[in-house]
């Protein structure tokens, strides 16, 4: 009788899943885009749907590469920073005083 095929997959056989290099498969992982391996490792689903996920947040701008930084509230910052800019030259320039 052969044996049963194993529900869970191994590192090579993500990466080769996802089209990507193994390497590139635990870098993803350790920077915490990917879920770790645990005492049993998951499926290729899990893998396949956490990375379009994460390719999406990329894609749309609400995530970085390195997940480090959440682009759409660094943008906001930089909204508000420009928006206190002007109004600093705007009051500047009729004489105003800031309080």
């Amino acid at each position: 009788m052969a044996p049963k095929p194993s529900p869970y997959a191994t590192q090579d056989q993500v990466a080769e899943h996802l089209d990507i290099s193994v390497q590139r498969l635990r870098t993803i992982m350790n920077k915490g885009n990917l879920p770790r391996w645990n005492k049993e490792p998951p499926n290729l689903d899990t893998y396949r749907v956490a990375y379009i996920r994460w390719i999406r947040g990329i894609a749309t701008g609400h995530k970085s590469q390195d997940s480090n930084l959440d682009l759409s509230a660094e943008r906001a910052k930089l909204t508000r920073a420009q928006t206190e800019k002007t109004q600093i030259e705007i009051s500047r320039l009729t004489g105003d005083r800031l309080a």
